[in-house]
């Protein structure tokens, strides 16, 4: 601002005052963080500032679709009207594979394979068979299924061995003797 304002004609001399600003008022830059983009950018604009560029990274930490970055970050001084650049959550592309057989590998050896390629720890059972103790004997999901081994938890059913049947408690006595006098 000045006074006179400009485009007065005054004479030489005369005393002309100069209001110099400071800039945009500062703003502190909020926290963005785990909102969505739309929130981000209505947050922003309540307190003077707009969003700037917005990029992607694919995550499994965070749900899809939330703000996991910021520059500058929370508490940040900027000028009004000064853009903030985001980084928003999207889930990784899934990844399919087939099921690989466990089948007659022993527990740690099935464990083993499965984590290998990228499976959680699978859960296991225990059932009996003809297989020796420690095997697998059964799986899920089976053999070829498609399967994303970042979201499938598999199981696996380990031997016990056979089955041992409880004696039979006739056994043993004759049943067509002839009765003692």
């Amino acid at each position: 601002a000045q006074d006179p304002a400009r485009g007065v004609t005054v004479n030489e001399g005369t005393e002309v005052t100069l209001s110099v600003s400071k800039g945009p008022e500062p703003v502190a830059v909020p926290s963005l963080s785990l909102v969505t983009e739309e929130e981000a950018e209505r947050i922003l604009e309540s307190v003077g500032l707009v969003l700037g560029q917005v990029s992607r990274r694919e995550t499994t930490k965070r749900e899809p679709g939330l703000v996991v970055g910021q520059d500058p970050g929370k508490g940040a001084t900027l000028p009004k009207g000064s853009a903030v650049d985001i980084v928003v959550s999207v889930a990784p592309e899934a990844t399919t594979i087939d099921m690989p057989s466990v089948i007659g590998n022993t527990a740690q050896a099935a464990r083993d394979k499965l984590r290998g390629l990228g499976f959680p720890d699978p859960t296991s059972s225990e059932g009996t068979s003809d297989q020796p103790a420690g095997t697998v004997i059964d799986q899920f999901p089976a053999p070829g299924e498609k399967v994303d081994p970042a979201t499938t938890a598999p199981n696996i059913v380990v031997s016990i061995g056979p089955a041992v049947a409880p004696p039979d408690p006739g056994a043993g006595t004759p049943t067509d003797a002839a009765p003692t006098p």
